[in-house]
């Protein structure tokens, strides 16, 4: 690319951010992030569904997607061990 303009460096923040989320859940499986550490990453963007000890069920719009999903972090010992993201049904 010969010139980076503006416009460029401002899209490429936009869709930046829009995957930090994603990439933040993916790296806490590797993390071992718990319960509470999900729930900040997710409390402007999605909707709590469901809760108990070992699973929660969230549901929010996935700019990446385009659509409604809905996702499903499963914890064991106490840390997120699986993250399912699917299509949210309305």
């Amino acid at each position: 690319m010969k010139h980076i303009t503006p416009l460029f460096i401002l899209c490429s923040l936009f869709v930046g951010c829009a995957h930090m989320g994603e990439h933040t859940i993916a790296r806490g499986i590797d993390y071992g992030m718990t319960q509470e550490q999900v729930l900040v990453n997710l409390e402007r963007s999605q909707k709590i569904i469901a809760r108990d000890a070992s699973k929660i069920v969230t549901e929010g719009y996935d700019s990446s997607w385009g659509m409604k999903r809905q996702n499903t972090f499963i914890f064991q010992n106490g840390r997120l061990a699986v993250h399912e993201n699917n299509p949210a049904g309305d």
